[in-house]
């Protein structure tokens, strides 16, 4: 009698397990840049993660107890005043989504522009692709800052993907038209143009 008692038990214990592993989400499989929109496998290209210390000051990106951020860098710059300003974009992590069966993993947005000079955190922008659409150029975010995301941007995409003639091969397959981007993204990605 103990023998079959102790029977079912392990099968509802190894039920229980397996089923909620049939439910557990995984990690989002495909991300998107947060300009060009190329979709990529997560596991096969990958971007810097943002060092935690850089958002140590950073409320708005720190994690709580509801969510998690997971935070790339896809462009980096810095002025002499030494404030550096990040083109950042990634996922959250919901902990106890609401309701029960909501995703676990958030991937929308377009990006962010934060400034970190110190223990100093500033959002220029939570939306990075209406910022290179319509920049506001101020001292908060100068045009050489905007520029110079634009280029490096560019640079970490192409090492990203393998090169410029992977990147180049991307863009055509995903169809994104590189004369329809905002000034400073389509002079810094001229060379990946084709002749129409």
């Amino acid at each position: 009698m103990r023998s079959t008692v102790l029977k079912q038990l392990i099968a509802v214990a190894l039920f229980s397990s397996t089923s909620g592993l049939l439910f557990a989400q995984s990690l989002p499989r495909i991300l998107h840049d947060p300009l060009l929109e190329l979709g990529y496998e997560q596991a096969k290209i990958r971007f810097e993660p943002l060092p935690l210390q850089a958002i140590a000051g950073c409320d708005t990106l720190s994690d709580n107890e509801y969510s998690v951020g997971v935070h790339f860098v896809f462009a980096k710059a810095s002025d002499n005043a030494g404030r550096i300003f990040y083109l950042l974009h990634g996922y959250e992590i919901r902990n106890n989504p609401e309701p029960p069966h909501s995703p676990k993993y958030s991937t929308g947005g377009h990006g962010l522009i934060v400034m970190v000079r110190g223990p100093e955190c500033l959002i220029i922008d939570n939306d990075a692709r209406e910022t290179f659409r319509n920049p506001v150029f101020n001292d908060e975010y100068p045009q050489d800052i905007h520029q110079r995301l634009a280029i490096d941007f560019a640079a970490r995409l192409s090492s990203a993907f393998g090169g410029k003639e992977k990147l180049r091969a991307q863009i055509l397959k995903q169809r994104v038209d590189l004369d329809t981007l905002p000034n400073e993204l389509r002079h810094t990605f001229r060379d990946l143009r084709l002749p129409k």
